[in-house]
């Protein structure tokens, strides 16, 4: 499977100056988790996300372990008195 079978063909844009508030609804109302952000000649500037929208600093909602892929991250998520599963090895 390639990039081109899963992505969207109609490119729905915003602009450096569109609000939060904006880029939400058209996240909505055309589906998607990402917008490009092109300026005035309609160059790439950026690319803003549901989770742009979702994790900020400024609302106190900010990610402040965002290292997943590292692997004692899984070890700092589990609340105390959880027992990990073993995985397929017996781990």
């Amino acid at each position: 499977m390639r990039a081109s079978d899963v992505m969207t063909r109609r490119v729905v844009c915003v602009h450096p100056a569109t609000t939060v508030e904006d880029a939400a609804k058209l996240m909505i109302r055309h589906r998607v988790s990402g917008l490009p952000v092109v300026d005035g000649d309609e160059r790439l500037v950026g690319i803003v996300t549901e989770s742009d929208l979702l994790y900020r600093p400024e609302s106190g909602t900010d990610r402040r372990d965002r290292n997943w892929l590292n692997p004692g991250h899984r070890a700092r998520l589990r609340r105390p008195g959880l027992r990990r599963r073993a995985d397929a090895r017996g781990r």
